[in-house]
């Protein structure tokens, strides 16, 4: 899809796009579609991109006050701590005037939650050795990243081996 006389592209919500809904309203009538790119493509808010900084004195307030380093990279920071202690990632999107971010409690990148995710990998590949990762991900409810991390210790420990390629092999539980 482009945009065109009544179809019209906005990365985020702004003030701006009220010129655009009143340029429709007083011709034939459109669609703007938000968080949507100048070439028709979704923001992409788990990969760099551009920062809108929505409240200046908010922002100022969290940065005197030692919160924040800077503006624009909170998002891809929340992600690594997320995968880095074993919580899937976030979910992330832009509604309308504001932003929505959802954090799982999940694992808490304890050790003994950790023992727990490895156990359950274990007894799932031995139940099924050609499952994916994806597939892990989904039924333990952690992210890909948490569970190639779990998988890489399994396979240190010798407690896991990979028969075959990436594709088309599968996993065998050593005992």
């Amino acid at each position: 899809m482009n945009e065109q006389q009544d179809i019209e592209f906005k990365k985020r919500w702004s003030d701006t796009i009220l010129k655009t809904a009143c340029a429709f309203a007083n011709t034939n009538g459109g669609i703007i579609y938000i968080g949507i790119d100048d070439n028709g493509n979704p923001v992409e808010l788990k990969k760099p991109h551009a920062s809108c900084l929505r409240n200046p004195l908010l922002a100022d307030i969290f940065y005197k006050a030692g919160y924040i380093e800077s503006w624009g990279r909170g998002t891809l920071n929340i992600i690594d701590y997320c995968t880095s202690t074993n919580l899937p990632e976030p979910e992330m999107s832009e509604e309308m005037n504001g932003f929505l971010l959802v954090i799982y409690k999940y694992g808490g990148g304890s050790e003994k939650s950790s023992e727990k995710s490895s156990e359950k990998i274990l007894q799932l590949i031995s139940e099924n050795p050609y499952t994916t990762i994806s597939e892990l991900a989904k039924f333990l409810n952690l992210s890909t990243r948490a569970i190639e991390k779990q998988i890489k210790k399994l396979q240190e420990n010798n407690k896991l081996k990979r028969i075959g390629p990436a594709k088309g092999g599968h996993w065998e539980v050593v005992e």
